[in-house]
């Protein structure tokens, strides 16, 4: 008599076809792969250290040598004409030559009698202070002829600046001369080489206190030490090919001296360190990563090259090699390369061909199972499927549909899914659909009533609405409107926000409610940050359209509010309450006063300083408040999306911005009137410093009126 089974275990049925048919096939597959895809990462990390290596190499030689040459022409140039090196237009005649070579930092020439010294100098791209006393770099200029004389009185220092052409644009004279060429390397070196051109170990430029290298020459050594000449090339230009030669993903690539002291480095910059007032250079071996350290501790200089596998404690396998520069540079340095194994996966076409056939078989043979096996409860399953996605959708209407399976847990299934749906058929006659939608996506159930809760809450406002409302037709008001509207919600919901409420033409957002959020503030800042980008776009785009423009104004706070479910039998709503609320919506406010756009409060200041570049604004009394409270302008992300990353210019109007507030605090008003000025001479559109320009000339003239 056959047996008949009304009911079996779906998990019993499913564990038994897995492990009978996917187990062992994945784990064939698994294997087969693993072993071949090793060797194929070896031989391919191989090839490209092999490539790195010489490229790096190559480059770094190709950077040098048109230094050597140069110093070597001009060397040569006033071995044959040394009466050139007496004439008064001297750094002129280094100023082509410079010219002609993009790679030279700067070209000079130092005496040894008297210790005079003329040099041609290139200012470097994108600096803004320059010279002795730290001036403004004259607008066209991009050379520096630089002149020191030394005579009966004290030495004197001249800076010419000079467009590309030697028109002298302004000049000055250093408050103290302290450089003596003669006490340098460069020319050092060169004494003690007369008959070569010399190749400095890096040191820093006495100009601009970055790191290089120099190669001099002595000019005139068979008639005796005359003058030295020399050429100067800054390391931080050896960063990017060593960036592009670092191997993999993960890797890293450096140039060494034979006692493990770091020339040049994408990861640390030029690798020199500031050490009791002085400058040093710092070890490999000091270096902040494991693996490096691991490596440097058992290496010693060798004229060949050397390859090596490592592993550190936590199992990880790397790929390291060093390889000698040419004797011909006249340096003892090495590049060297490291590289995770696990970076390269390697050209495996026949094992990624076999691996992807053999998977295939594995995969047909087990859904051939899995459908024998699946006959029975496959109708059921669909059928609970569409349910809970009508569910999901909060699609209650219709009827339950129902099961025919024999199987328990689809039987239980099913008797909950339909005790579900008559649960939130009444839950959804009290809580909004979608606040009901929230709780379902975070599995985190609230109760009626309200908790204490720390939560980032954030108002946009749009400045002059009701104006702007008056002067365009109601349907290019409603467009607007919701492009805006769309606009700020988008980025509220992409950085982990709730919207509370739109009230006319503002939008109230919550941070870490209704559910937890980690690192909250931030992202609400980021959110403020991305609707702004956001606006200013969809403001380009109406520009375009012949349409008005339209700021909006943001205000951000941190507090601790009663978050919760409120309302009245009829209609029940999410929001928050509490003083903390009402100061977000009075800081968007203040915007209108001080010509912000973000304005946040010094819980949201002191929560992402470090991530974020603010300014302050003032000491603010907000309505319901008898206190004042710091408040400032959020202006960029300082690292991140680089839309939203804080520009050299934002972080000059920060810092200046900084130092007269401090003023105005301190009630120096002189002070600050000084620096709010120098502030808006700098940012004319600053209408913060406009503001406290009027502030500190209005207390000045009325001393009695004093903040």
């Amino acid at each position: 008599m056959a047996l008949r089974i009304r009911h079996i275990r779906l998990h019993i049925g499913i564990s038994i076809a897995f492990v009978l048919i996917f187990v062992p096939a994945i784990a064939s597959i698994i294997y087969i792969y693993s072993v071949e895809t090793r060797e194929g990462a070896e031989a391919v990390a191989s090839g490209f250290l092999d490539r790195s290596t010489l490229t790096a190499i190559s480059q770094t030689i190709d950077a040098i040598t048109p230094v050597e040459a140069v110093t070597t022409e001009v060397a040569g140039f006033f071995e044959q004409v040394p009466d050139d090196l007496g004439r008064t237009d001297l750094p002129r005649m280094l100023l082509p030559v410079i010219r002609e070579h993009p790679r030279l930092y700067s070209l000079y020439v130092g005496f040894k009698a008297d210790g005079r010294f003329v040099e041609a100098i290139r200012i470097p791209e994108g600096a803004r202070y320059f010279g002795p006393r730290g001036s403004v770099v004259p607008a066209g200029a991009e050379y520096v002829l630089r002149v020191i004389s030394r005579g009966a009185g004290p030495p004197v220092e001249t800076w010419s600046y000079v467009t590309p052409d030697g028109r002298m644009l302004s000049s000055e004279t250093a408050p103290v001369v302290r450089y003596d060429p003669r006490q340098r390397i460069f020319f050092q070196q060169a004494i003690a080489a007369p008959d070569k051109v010399v190749l400095s170990n890096p040191y820093i430029f006495e100009s601009t206190g970055r790191a290089g290298v120099s190669a001099s020459r002595l000019v005139g050594p068979k008639a005796g030490a005359v003058a030295v000449v020399g050429a100067d090339l800054r390391l931080d230009g050896f960063s990017s090919f060593l960036k592009a030669a670092a191997p993999g993903a993960h890797g890293t690539a450096m140039i060494i001296d034979d006692k493990g002291y770091i020339i040049a480095s994408p990861e640390i910059g030029e690798a020199i360190r500031r050490v009791h007032g002085s400058f040093a250079m710092l070890r490999a071996a000091d270096f902040g990563n494991d693996a490096v350290r691991m490596v440097m501790a058992g290496h010693s200089y060798s004229d060949v090259a050397i390859r090596g596998h490592f592993r550190l404690a936590d199992g990880t396998d790397y790929l390291a090699a060093f390889a000698p520069f040419p004797a011909s540079l006249g340096k003892r340095w090495e590049l060297f390369l490291l590289v995770p194994s696990n970076d390269f996966i390697g050209p495996l076409g026949q094992t990624t061909t076999m691996v992807m056939l053999f998977a295939a078989l594995i995969l047909v043979t087990g859904l051939m199972a899995i459908q024998v096996l699946s006959t029975n409860i496959r109708h059921s399953i669909d059928e609970l499927v569409l349910e809970t996605e009508r569910l999901r959708r909060l699609d209650l209407g219709g009827e339950v549909r129902t099961t025919s399976s024999r199987i328990t847990e689809i039987i239980t299934l099913a008797e909950a899914v339909g005790a579900m749906r008559s649960a939130l058929d009444s839950f959804v006659r009290f809580v909004p659909r979608t606040i009901v939608k929230e709780l379902m996506a975070t599995g985190r159930g609230l109760c009626l009533g309200g908790e204490n809760r720390e939560v980032t809450v954030m108002f946009t406002d749009l400045v002059n609405f009701s104006t702007i409302a008056e002067l365009v037709t109601a349907q290019e008001l409603t467009l607007k409107v919701s492009e805006y509207f769309q606009a700020v919600s988008e980025e509220v919901i992409a950085h982990n926000g709730t919207i509370d409420k739109y009230v006319g033409d503002a939008v109230m957002a919550l941070w870490n409610a209704p559910h937890a959020t980690e690192d909250h503030t931030a992202r609400a800042c980021m959110a403020a940050l991305g609707a702004q980008c956001r606006m200013a776009e969809i403001n380009r785009r109406w520009a375009e359209q012949g349409w008005h423009r339209i700021a909006m104004r943001v205000g951000l706070h941190t507090d601790t509010v009663v978050a919760g479910i409120i309302g009245s039998t009829e209609h029940m709503g999410y929001t928050a309450l509490g003083d903390g609320v009402n100061i977000a919506a009075r800081l968007e406010g203040v915007n209108k006063t001080y010509g912000t756009g973000i304005c946040v409060s010094h819980t949201v200041y002191d929560a992402v300083k470090d991530r974020f570049l603010l300014r302050p604004l003032d000491f603010v009394v907000v309505k319901g408040r008898s206190e004042a409270i710091r408040v400032y302008e959020l202006m960029a992300a300082l690292d991140g999306n680089a839309g939203m990353v804080a520009t050299a210019g934002q972080h000059e109007q920060a810092r200046m911005t900084a130092a007269a507030f401090a003023a105005w605090v301190r009630h120096d008003y002189l002070v600050a009137e000084q620096l709010y000025q120098e502030l808006l001479d700098s940012f004319p559109d600053d209408a913060l410093a406009a503001l406290y320009v009027r502030r500190c000339d209005h207390v000045l003239r009325e001393p009695a009126t004093a903040h």
